[in-house]
């Protein structure tokens, strides 16, 4: 008896901690930055982006990431131009949003949006094809206005 008992014993350790290998430790994790990044000029600056060209990394963007690295931003390309809405849902630090038109000029900014604005929906103000999400700041910092334009690196 005390052979199947320790026999059994050891099978239940096993199973709870092979059943506790497979509850997440941490959150969602965002890999946006885990794709190609693209160089593109805006302002006084260069920066290197992820390029968000599909439903589901628009939806995702920034979120759940800790904080946005320096010279880092998410370019988010829609299919057509139109009012566009961009929100702080999961985001965890401030940003500003640069929307452009077809021709990859500014045509509104929208500037250190907090987290806390959640579920507020920030929208453009004229029809935009792409968006630019950087840190807090950056707008300011270098220059970007409306009718700034936005070149890639061809390199």
């Amino acid at each position: 008896m005390n052979r199947f008992f320790t026999i059994g014993f050891f099978v239940a350790i096993l199973l709870v901690f092979a059943g506790t290998s497979f509850i997440p430790t941490e959150g969602p994790v965002n890999t946006v930055f885990n794709t190609p990044l693209q160089t593109l000029s805006i302002g006084s600056a260069t920066i290197d982006v992820a390029v968000a060209d599909n439903q589901r990394a628009r939806h995702i963007g920034l979120s759940h990431l800790a904080s946005l690295p320096s010279g880092r931003g998410l370019f988010l390309v829609f299919n057509d131009s139109d009012i566009r809405g961009i929100w702080m849902k999961d985001m965890k630090f401030p940003i500003d949003i640069i929307w452009l038109d077809e021709q990859l000029r500014v045509v509104d900014i929208h500037k250190n949006i907090s987290p806390d604005t959640y579920p507020t929906t920030f929208y453009s103000s004229v029809p935009a094809r792409f968006v630019l999400e950087v840190n807090a700041g950056f707008s300011s910092e270098y220059d970007v206005t409306i009718g700034s334009v936005c070149t890639f690196s061809t390199s």
